[in-house]
């Protein structure tokens, strides 16, 4: 089963900053392919309103072996578990979560993208990786299609890049210039905390800059 954290930022919005006390945070450990645990969850928090509501949910798969994301060697079932967990689990935690940022101050939904899902840059230029540009380009639409459907909530939706970032899945890996986690999310907080009526839908960097479709 695939574990994937959800985090949500709730109940205390001080000046429409972000949240600082420990005791906002809430944090949801998802398999955001079973839809049933996901509307468990969300009863679970029922009345509670989420000012923030944040998915990182997404797999990349083996970064050692990527074959089954080339064309010419494609792993087809490999397609809808990159379709289940990347595109339908964070849009089923959308709808299921759609009350409780509703009834908060901040009514923010956050999901976390990739550059990979941009038609218009470098890396959809270069060959492999399909399954998971496919999926985050899927996740782009289906949040410009989430945010004009919340629209009239006053609900504020946003796809974030977080930028190459040294996470724990590259520890073996010699990339440069990749980020510690802790300078993308601070960049992310900022960014998350600034977004404005007009900005819903919109595909963002760290940085709060416009990323291309």
């Amino acid at each position: 089963m695939q574990i994937i954290q959800f985090l949500a930022v709730c109940a205390l919005a001080v000046g429409f900053g972000l949240p600082t006390l420990a005791s906002t945070v809430l944090v949801e450990r998802i398999d955001v392919r079973d839809l049933e645990m996901i509307d468990s969850v969300a009863e679970k928090y029922r009345g509670t309103p989420i000012d923030i509501l944040i998915s990182n949910a997404a797999i990349v798969a083996d970064l050692t072996d990527p074959t089954p994301q080339v064309f010419g060697s494609l792993d087809y079932p490999l397609f809808a578990v990159f379709m289940e967990t990347n595109v339908r689990g964070p849009l089923k935690i959308a709808e299921a979560f759609h009350d409780h940022v509703k009834m908060s101050e901040m009514n923010r939904i956050i999901m976390i993208s990739s550059l990979s899902g941009s038609l218009g840059t470098g890396p959809t230029r270069l060959g492999g990786r399909v399954y998971y540009k496919t999926s985050k380009a899927a996740l782009n639409m289906a949040m410009v299609t989430v945010a004009r459907a919340t629209a009239e909530d006053g609900i504020i939706v946003a796809s974030l890049h977080p930028g190459g970032v040294k996470v724990e899945k590259l520890a073996n890996f010699n990339v440069p210039g990749f980020m510690p986690p802790a300078e993308s999310v601070g960049g992310m907080v900022d960014v998350i905390a600034s977004l404005t009526p007009d900005q819903s839908g919109l595909f963002l960097d760290w940085k709060g800059r416009i990323q291309p479709w």
